[in-house]
């Protein structure tokens, strides 16, 4: 795994989420569903953005700068830099990864393997749908930061392809955003963390509404390491299904 398909799997994958089932209340559960939206979950159209991704630790630093597009629980990714990639090709549908590379004829399908180890297994962090492959078991009033937060306990769907065992999700009960997020293995061990920013604002039904800017991934384990995806220029829109298409990506744009 390249360090730019790391950084890519990063940021492909803001998907649609499935409906909830939860032991959790009715107003909890739109605090939930409120948050995914913001951070461009549950659109009923498709959103594309600008996406800065950024690796750094005491080895190396790595960025790249990529076209998103999402919709349907589907995300395509185009990358723009650096030169020396730019034209490489993402596709993320159905659980699967599959990439392309300027000059060759189709596809590959990137094994399961790759997509969650080592270095790349944060890129689950930005394509985590909290509703679709994870059940919320339990809600708890908490503080974060000195503001207001509702914990969620979020635990594997069973069936699904979920990464982690165990997710702790702090969501603000005033501007209804995703705050932090704490990964677990089977073990009860913390793997990485994740902190949220919602400076951007969005329109949606001509409410305007704060928007995901930023995400920052912190390994826990192993050697120290930040990533940082800077969200910009999104705007909704529908897609043609030939963008989300393994068959035409080649293609696509």
């Amino acid at each position: 795994m390249t360090k730019l398909s790391a950084l890519t799997l990063l940021v492909l994958g803001v998907v649609l989420s499935a409906p909830l089932s939860a032991e959790i209340t009715s107003s909890q559960q739109s605090l939930l569903d409120d948050a995914e939206i913001r951070r461009g979950v549950r659109f009923s159209s498709g959103m594309q953005w600008t996406v800065n991704a950024g690796s750094q630790s005491p080895k190396e630093d790595a960025n790249a700068t990529l076209i998103v597009r999402t919709q349907g629980g589907k995300a395509a990714a185009e990358v723009v830099e650096p030169t020396t990639s730019a034209g490489k090709k993402y596709l993320l549908t159905g659980g699967q990864m599959y990439f392309y590379r300027p000059g060759t004829k189709r596809a590959v399908l990137v094994p399961r393997r790759q997509q969650v180890a080592g270095d790349a297994a944060i890129g689950d962090i930005a394509s985590i749908s909290f509703l679709q492959e994870y059940s919320p078991s339990a809600a708890h009033k908490a503080t974060l930061n000195g503001e207001s937060c509702t914990q969620f306990e979020l635990n594997a769907r069973p069936g699904t392809t979920a990464s982690y065992d165990k997710v702790l999700l702090w969501v603000s009960n005033t501007d209804r955003v995703s705050r932090k997020a704490e990964f677990y293995t089977k073990t009860g061990k913390l793997i990485r963390t994740a902190t949220f920013k919602h400076d951007s604002k969005i329109t949606i039904g001509g409410k305007e509404l704060p928007f995901l800017s930023k995400l920052e991934v912190v390994e826990m384990l192993g050697t120290p390491k930040t990533t940082i995806l800077s969200f910009r220029d999104f705007k909704t829109k529908n897609f043609s299904p030939e963008v989300f298409d393994v068959d035409h990506l080649p293609a696509a744009s």
